[in-house]
């Protein structure tokens, strides 16, 4: 029998993949990959856009289009990245009827949070579970009110623990003691890109490669 595939999660600000900036991508469950690996892993990746606030960093929403590998060359690459930067994007987090989460809201969740926020935040997201902040079905089934934790941290609600979580994804926990943890938030504002106007032409005015 052959291997069972392994699927990997990279986040990589989009100014990395185009040669802007050398801000590190980070893979899950693993940390800061350097950008030219990023960029050398990104030929071969599905490639899929999300929204962050420019000013924090705190993803708002995502496409749930993935765009295929570019083939191993960074030519396409770069067309792609472009053709995903300038497309529309709709942001809908309409709440769900159901408790748990559909497939794609899921989605949304995991790439937003990257794991657990609770004290430690170790584990990865692909290992927890959607927590309601406010219980359901009083707290809906939504982007805003879905959090990612993992088993320990969830049922610790259940056990004495309280916690408060930022709009910035900063987490305030109180132990039955009443000792709190702030576990800050993950993310960091968008890097700074170096001046180069011209890679960000839309893809249509894109000059045709040749090769001989």
């Amino acid at each position: 029998m052959g291997a069972k595939p392994v699927t990997a999660v990279i986040h990589v600000p989009v100014a990395t993949g185009l040669g802007l900036s050398d801000e590190p991508g980070v893979l899950d469950g693993y940390g800061p990959l350097s950008a030219s690996t990023t960029r050398e892993l990104l030929t071969e990746a599905t490639l899929v856009k999300v929204c962050v606030d420019a000013a924090t960093g705190r993803l708002v929403g995502g496409q749930d289009k993935p765009r295929p590998s570019s083939g191993g060359c960074p030519e396409t690459l770069r067309k792609n990245l472009l053709e995903m930067v300038f497309a529309s994007t709709v942001v809908d987090h309409s709440p769900e009827p159901q408790h748990d989460p559909s497939a794609a809201l899921g989605r949304e969740i995991d790439l937003r949070d990257r794991g657990c926020d609770g004290v430690g935040r170790s584990m990865p997201a692909s290992r927890c579970e959607h927590d309601h902040k406010d219980a359901w079905p009083e707290g809906p089934t939504s982007f805003e009110n879905l959090i990612n934790r993992s088993p320990r941290c969830h049922h610790a609600k259940h056990h004495g623990w309280t916690v408060i979580t930022d709009p910035d994804g900063t987490s305030h926990w109180t132990s039955p003691a009443g000792r709190t943890y702030t576990v800050p938030s993950r993310d960091r504002p968008p890097p700074q890109t170096r001046p180069a106007q011209h890679f960000l032409r839309p893809p249509t005015s894109l000059p045709e490669t040749r090769r001989s």
